[in-house]
């Protein structure tokens, strides 16, 4: 992950980097339909 900001501190002869990153990340969400007794995927067949 690549920081948004990079900077430094300094206090005196003491310098500390610093480097911010976003808070968030990309997670891929999966919205699957569950059978309540036994919380099985619930599967679609297509029929013509």
């Amino acid at each position: 992950m690549r920081p948004i900001w990079k900077g430094s501190i300094s206090f005196g002869l003491v310098y500390i980097p610093i480097s911010v990153y976003p808070a968030t990340r990309e997670e891929k969400l999966s919205f699957r339909q569950l059978r309540r007794s036994d919380l099985s995927p619930i599967k679609y067949k297509k029929v013509a």
